[in-house]
């Protein structure tokens, strides 16, 4: 962790400890575990700009083991996890359970809903994606790009069944650079052409020969910054931002990882501390189960819960 987290986590960690010594115990190790995962998380995310996604993803894990019982923390973890799977081939089914336990930690969270959408994008469920990008809009209305990915689901969704799905065909991601077309085209065309297989039996020379026209199909509109701009927004839209603009991408949008506990926790360890002793109705605390055994506004452990109720960690 930056040198500055580690002063924050030790202001914070102090103030509670203050207040008592049962309670504050348990108050303490609430703090520590949280300091642990953010630092986990921030150093995720910097592996996933550096495009180093299985670390990425082995990293975002050692996070959710290290605060588990923090439901808004769980769902930033599992929707950066989503994103990462989902640049690994055959990590599509991983990368959706993350986006559905992001939704299932956090229903208010917009960028589990956007991320969901953006998978049932690349899998051809239209309807299915739309919907998502409608609803992480309605919870997060300046969510940052969903107006892109709004016309790209509504657009799709209108087409429906019979849209093809190019993407898949040349098996890349609809928010793929445009030399990436072109490179997965010609690597493509030279295994599936039917050259290749003369010596086949028949069905595998028709197989052969279909894959070779769908790979041409999908590269001929996408191949074109153009055609592809009609096909991932419509010939009559009035989108005039270039579907391979950075801004637009998934990474940006679910990568923001917004203040977290740095400065939030120096800010929340210079108020006051409640130094009350636990009220009769108030449970017990555990080693095992302080996260859920704390009530807000009793003893330290109320303080602590504050805390961590007051991070926002985008």
């Amino acid at each position: 962790p930056a040198e500055g987290a580690s002063v924050a986590a030790a202001a914070a960690v102090a103030a509670v400890a203050a207040a008592g010594s049962g309670p504050a115990v348990a108050a303490k190790r609430l703090l520590t575990k949280l300091v642990e995962a953010d630092a986990l998380k921030d150093k995720a995310n910097s592996l996933f700009k550096a495009r180093r996604w299985e670390e990425a993803v082995e990293c975002y894990e050692d996070a959710l083991k290290a605060c588990p019982n923090d439901k808004e923390l769980s769902a930033v973890l599992h929707t950066n996890s989503s994103a990462a799977l989902r640049k690994l081939e055959q990590r599509a089914d991983d990368a959706y359970r993350h986006a559905m336990k992001a939704i299932e930690a956090n229903p208010k969270y917009a960028k589990a809903f956007f991320r969901r959408g953006v998978l049932h994008y690349d899998a051809g469920r239209w309807t299915q994606s739309f919907e998502d990008f409608r609803k992480a809009q309605d919870i997060e209305p300046n969510l940052q790009g969903i107006d892109s990915w709004l016309r790209r689901g509504r657009h799709a969704a209108r087409e429906g069944k019979e849209r093809k799905n190019l993407y898949r065909e040349l098996g890349l991601l609809c928010d793929c650079e445009q030399e990436e077309v072109k490179k997965r085209y010609r690597t493509l065309a030279r295994e599936c052409h039917p050259d290749k297989v003369v010596d086949a039996s028949p069905a595998e020379r028709g197989a052969a020969e279909n894959k070779f026209k769908s790979v041409n199909e999908a590269h001929e509109i996408l191949g074109n910054e153009k055609s592809r701009k009609e096909y991932d927004f419509g010939k009559d839209s009035d989108h005039h931002q270039s579907p391979l603009t950075p801004s637009t991408g998934a990474d940006e949008l679910l990568l923001n990882p917004g203040a977290g506990i740095r400065g939030s926790l120096l800010e929340a360890s210079a108020a006051s501390v409640d130094s009350r002793a636990p009220e009769a109705t108030t449970t017990p605390t555990t080693t095992g189960s302080s996260s859920a055994s704390c009530q807000d506004g009793v003893g330290s452990i109320g303080t602590a819960h504050r805390l961590l109720r007051s991070l926002r960690l985008r």
